[in-house]
């Protein structure tokens, strides 16, 4: 019988939020990790899979092709099984909601306020990313997202 090569649920998680935000520094953030830290579990990875996931250069990463095609079919799946395992937190089902905001909203606004929405809301888990990316876009990966736009968008519920 043949001996299962197992990838680290950890590692992918990490590589997710990295390719979530291209920056290690960012990810080790939202992960409540160093940086260094995020830079090994990719490490780790990418000598697993024999593949380079991100380019890297002294100031900045992106996702290679290969890492790219990797993201698109993995974070899905990661978004998957937080979803049904903060179901199950404390016994009781709560609802998730991936919200998507710009940084200085963010940090400015948006986070000093969710201890209190919590304590209001224990049974919705709120995700926050932030991201200056497109940020007259609805991102993907978001439910809901707070963006300054220049125009209404086209498409999305809004208030005038």
């Amino acid at each position: 019988m043949s001996k299962l090569a197992t990838t680290s649920l950890r590692g992918l998680r990490t590589f997710c939020v990295a390719a979530r935000y291209t920056s290690f520094r960012a990810a080790a953030e939202a992960l409540y990790v160093t940086p260094s830290a995020v830079s090994h579990q990719v490490r780790s990875l990418e000598e697993h899979l024999g593949i380079a996931l991100f380019h890297r250069t002294s100031r900045d990463i992106s996702l290679t092709e290969n890492g790219r095609a990797l993201y698109e079919e993995v974070a899905p799946l990661i978004d998957q099984i937080d979803m049904i395992v903060s179901h199950y937190r404390s016994g009781t089902r709560r609802t998730t909601v991936r919200m998507s905001v710009q940084p200085f909203f963010g940090s400015e606004y948006f986070v000093p306020r969710l201890a209190d929405f919590t304590a209001q809301h224990p049974e919705i888990d709120i995700q926050v990313g932030t991201s200056d990316e497109a940020s007259e876009k609805h991102p993907a990966d978001a439910d809901l997202s707070v963006r300054l736009f220049s125009s209404p968008p086209t498409g999305y519920a809004h208030k005038p």
